[in-house]
Formats: structure tokens, sequence, C-alpha cells
């Protein structure tokens, strides 16, 4: 047993390095590679321009370097058909594309610029200030010290409340830990429910019965239950790590529980407490402080939220909403399947019968090749499918100029562009449904329980 006791620690330790080495912590970037710089659309581009070549930057995405994404030869049939049309209604993909290039106001233009660039763009910011240009760039959001400061308040609180303050100390410390490094709403609501299961533990610590008491209330693991779901809405990465905090909290109670049991080996007589776990409060009677503490909490949390994310209430904050990951797709902003549409319909365009009508996915034309002496008809076939879909995808990066479509391809294929806070990070509808779980699974303690001492 004294070698298990001398593990622990070390499994402790190495849980919790392993939850900071990999935190994820939100920068403020709404595009994957790629940070946006904003400035007054009434700015002549010539000016970013030029602060960006005495700079050595490159390689940036802007409305003024956009050209037709589609490679096809000067003079054919196909190019020529686009220009006759290029104001239809079937080519409004290349005027809603251009949207990517502007905030929703309207009032600013946008540069997307490649991260290896994003170190230059403070002083790219100052040069343009001091022209009477302001400009600013998507990563302004700071570290969410809100998360982190409602976990210690929840942890001050239910160790307060605890009977065994030493082992609570320990053992909820990794979920604390565990908001450091993933300040996201949805895994701080998690850690609340985490901390309030180790005051449970803890405050029926060492009497008898208490381990029972603690599996076979179905409400325990209720709360684990809802934890566990809130921490993976974040992400899997938040979910994994969630559960290494568990893993320590857990190791940091067996330590505990080993520690008394090599104590008490070595006392002559086992001293019993008097009241056993089923007869004691599991909130040391403090049930209403300790419960309202964490609701209290939570809806901080969701408060927060609703100021800086929700996309109802932000635009009344935000001073800048820019392209970016939403939840909800804006129609303002063409995908890459709008992109792979077009494509087929601008090459297909000369090959289709005005005559009849057709299969849109599927165009037959005439090709004529010789064969030895004479001249052959062959008929070819081109079809809007998933083949056709992935040559044109694989062609965007031999594209001859800096495209937005570049852009777009590398934020994945569930990518979903909608107008988005320069200021906050993504926040998914479910990570907020299980915040709102969170509260009504201690909501539902709180009315099932009498202010008496917590026993229902």
């Amino acid at each position: 047993m004294n070698i298990i006791k001398k593990i622990i620690p070390v499994l402790f330790i190495l849980f919790s390095f392993i939850v900071i080495r990999f935190r994820s912590v939100p920068t403020g970037h709404i595009w994957n590679d790629y940070t946006v710089l904003y400035v007054e659309d009434s700015c002549d581009d010539v000016q970013i321009t030029s602060v960006f070549n005495s700079l050595e930057i490159t390689g940036y995405v802007s409305a003024q370097g956009q050209n037709i994404p589609l490679d096809i030869s000067q003079d054919s049939p196909e190019e020529a058909m686009l220009r006759l049309n290029i104001n239809a209604v079937e080519n409004e993909y290349l005027k809603k594309r251009l949207n990517y290039f502007y905030d929703a106001s309207k009032k600013y233009r946008l540069y997307y610029v490649p991260n290896q660039f994003k170190d230059k763009l403070n002083q790219c910011i100052s040069i343009l200030e001091q022209n009477d240009i302001y400009a600013g760039v998507d990563s302004s959001l700071s570290f969410p010290f809100i998360l982190p400061l409602l976990g210690i308040a929840a942890f001050v609180i239910l160790l307060l409340c605890s009977k065994n303050r030493i082992v609570f100390a320990v053992s909820a410390a990794p979920f604390v830990l565990y908001i450091f490094c993933n300040p996201f709403y949805s895994c701080a609501a998690s850690s609340f429910l985490l901390m309030l299961l180790v005051l449970f533990i803890t405050n029926l610590w060492r009497r008898e019965g208490f381990v029972k008491v603690i599996f076979t209330d179905y409400k325990n693991y209720i709360l684990a239950l809802f934890a566990l779901v809130a921490a993976f809405s974040n992400s899997s990465l938040s979910g994994f790590l969630f559960l290494l905090s568990m893993g320590s909290s857990f190791a940091a109670l067996l330590y505990f529980k080993i520690r008394d049991d090599i104590i008490e080996s070595k006392q002559v007589y086992k001293y019993l407490m008097i009241r056993t776990a089923d007869r004691i409060s599991p909130y040391a009677g403090k049930a209403s402080l300790v419960l309202v503490s964490l609701m209290v909490c939570i809806i901080s949390i969701f408060a927060y939220f609703l100021v800086f994310s929700s996309d109802n209430i932000r635009g009344h904050f935000a001073k800048i909403l820019l392209p970016g990951s939403s939840v909800v797709k804006s129609d303002a902003f063409p995908e890459l399947s709008d992109y792979t549409r077009w494509t087929f319909d601008v090459i297909t365009k000369p090959l289709v019968s005005v005559n009849k009508s057709a299969d849109k996915n599927k165009v037959v034309y005439p090709r004529f090749v010789r064969e030895g002496d004479f001249i052959k008809q062959m008929d070819y076939t081109l079809v809007y499918d998933d083949t056709y879909k992935n040559t044109v995808l694989a062609s965007i990066d031999s594209l001859g100029f800096e495209a937005i479509e570049k852009v777009i391809k590398i934020q994945g294929h569930d990518f979903k562009c909608g107008y988005t806070s320069a200021s906050n990070f993504h926040v998914s509808v479910f990570s907020v449904i299980c915040i709102i779980l969170c509260f009504s699974s201690l909501l539902f303690l709180f009315m099932t329980t009498n202010k008496k001492g917590g026993i229902k």
C-alpha cells in the first residue's frame, strides 16, 4: 500500500501537467491561419498595400486582388459567355464572395494576412494611425479572466463549507486548474458541478457508509454526466482534459483514503464517528449557501455570454462584426459548395442545349478526334458529382492569385460563415444548452433540499 501511496502523487502531477501542456485558450482569431486586418473603407487601397510592402507582408488576400476564380482560357466560349453574363443572376456568386472583405456595416474593408506576419500587424496599425487611418485586427480578444475568477470564488465558498478542507482543497484544485487552462463557458460550468461532488465526498469523509451513500445517490450520477457532456460540448480536447482533471481529483481522494487507512492501522483503537453518512448533510448544513452560490456563478457565466457572444445582443455592444465561423450561416457568404456549383455552370454554359430541358448535373457534349485518316465524333460526359467537386476544390490551390476561396478552404468542410464579434470566441448552441442543463441540475437540487441541513 505504501508503494501505491507513492505512485498516486505522480499520477496527480502527471495528469495536471498534461492539462497545462495541452491547454486550450481562446486566441481571438476567427480564421484559421489568417489574421484579419480591418481599415476604414474610405481609405485608398494603395495606402494599405504601400504599408504592406514596406513591412514585407506578402500573401495577403484583399478585395482588390480578386480575379475570376476559374482557370479558363481567354477568348474561349466559356470565357466569352461568362463576361457577357457577368451581371446575371447565375453569376451572383462573384458578387457575394466580395462580402468576405467587408464588415456587417460596410464601413470597414478587410485584409486576410497570413499568421506568419501577425507580429508585424501592430506596426502596420501604428503606421496607418499616424496617417489618420483607423485600423484594427480580429485578435483583440483578451483572456476571459471572469471564468477563472468565478472558479476561484466557487472553490473558496465550497472550501469554507467543507468539513475536511485539506482533502477538499487538494481534490478540487484540478478543476480550478482546468478552468484556467480551458476558459470556456461550458468548461467552467462543468467544473462547478464536479467541485460540488468533491464537497459531498469530503463532508461525508470517513463516516460509516460514506462510499455507499455517494455511489447510491442518483443525483451524483446526473451531476457527473451533465458535467462530462458540458466539457465535451466545447471540444474533444476540452473533454479529454476534463477526464484527466477528474483523474487527478480521484487520485487525490484515493491518496488521502490510503493515508488515513495507514494511520488508522497503526492505532490501538479504531475511532468511529457517532453519526453515519446517511444521517449527515453533504452540504454541512449550508445547502442554500452552496447551491445559490454555484447558481449565481453559472448565471454570471450565462450573462457574460449573452453580453459578449449572443448574435442577438452582440450587435448592440460590439464595435465591429466581421465575417467568421458561426453557428448559423449567413446567406451573405457563399460556401465552397456554391463555388463548385458555379464553376460547373460556367464550364457547361456553352454546352447546354437551349432547345430542350436538360439535367443540370449532367452534360453530354461531342468532340471530334482523328483516328488514322478519319475524323470521328465522340461523346463526352461531364457530371456534377463528388469527383468533379473534389477536382475543383483541389484546383483552388493552383489559382494564380490570392483568392478568398483559398482562405475558405483552409477552414474545413464544416465551416459556416456569419458575422461575429472581433472580441469574441465561437460558442456552439449545444454548449449553451449544456450550460442551461448544469444550472437546471443545481436548481433541482435546491428545490429538493430543505433548509435545515440538506436531508430530504
